[in-house]
């Protein structure tokens, strides 16, 4: 039997069993006259850590290689149980002498389970003394194009240039356990900078399904 104002868009349900880890059948088949939730939730950045988040930053300098695009990796492990949200990403060529223009660009994969020959393991910053100290992502640098890698975005500049590539939040790039960016320079032998911000926080058991 249908019920008084019986919601029709499955889509919502699931949201709010999923958001909330809710068991069993629909949470909110109808509209009540009394009540209804509200879900708008984020309230700042300084408050990320009582939602469960930890954010983090880091710079690196890749140097050039010969003959080779040069890359810097973040990556999510597989296993990790931590859900990754890129809050920046900005590249330029250098700090070198005379780094000509370049069209840098930002790759995407799922399932790449390897990092690149230089791996960092320490001067990960955390941006909230109250949460983690280090990260779960991994950063590395090298050279070469990873196989499969999806180009998401790509800017070009003039000498000495710089390219912010996440403008505003709907541009934020989520990395589940097991994905990876890749932040590559366009122009064989030039090394490039890439500066990284990002929060993390660990999945809940309904996010895994």
């Amino acid at each position: 039997m249908a019920k008084y104002n019986e919601i029709q868009v499955g889509r919502y349900n699931r949201f709010l069993q999923k958001l909330l880890s809710m068991k069993g059948p629909a949470s909110l088949s109808q509209m009540s006259p009394e009540m209804m939730p509200i879900l708008p939730f984020f309230s700042g950045i300084e408050n990320r850590y009582l939602e469960g988040w930890d954010r983090f930053g880091f710079s690196i300098f890749a140097a050039a290689v010969g003959a080779a695009n040069t890359s810097v990796r973040i990556r999510n492990p597989q296993g990790s149980n931590v859900v990754a949200v890129i809050e920046g990403i900005q590249c330029f060529s250098g700090p070198q002498a005379g780094p000509l223009a370049d069209a840098p660009f930002v790759g995407y994969k799922t399932l790449l389970v390897s990092n690149l020959a230089n791996v960092q393991t320490s001067n990960y910053i955390g941006l909230d003394a109250r949460g983690r100290a280090q990260p779960t992502v991994i950063i590395s640098s090298g050279s070469g194009i990873a196989a499969g890698l999806v180009s998401i975005m790509q800017v070009a500049y003039g000498a000495n240039g710089f390219v912010q590539f996440i403008q505003h939040e709907e541009q934020e790039i989520t990395l589940l356990p097991g994905s990876a960016l890749d932040t590559i320079g366009n122009v064989l032998n030039q090394g490039i900078t890439v500066s990284y911000m990002w929060r993390e926080r660990f999945l809940e058991d309904s996010e895994r399904s």
